[in-house]
């Protein structure tokens, strides 16, 4: 898969994010995983973002066109 960046904002940096995938979108959401640092201060409560998928197909997610030819008929 190729490396694409995502710029969620300066509230965002050195955030544990985590990243869903909206196939009726065809977004991604990012969302905060944890509402304090590592060491136990609280943070600000962010909302989730969307981001539209940037150079992206079906199969680069999934990976399906490159195991079809594996597959065995039944």
């Amino acid at each position: 898969m190729r490396k694409v960046r995502y710029s969620l904002g300066a509230a965002w940096a050195h955030q544990d994010v985590g990243v869903t995938f909206e196939p009726a979108s065809r977004e991604f959401v990012f969302t905060q995983l944890r509402a304090e640092t590592r060491k136990g201060r609280a943070q600000p409560q962010l909302e989730p973002v969307r981001r539209a998928v940037k150079n992206l197909s079906v199969e680069d997610i999934t990976g399906l066109t490159a195991a079809l030819p594996a597959l065995q008929p039944r």
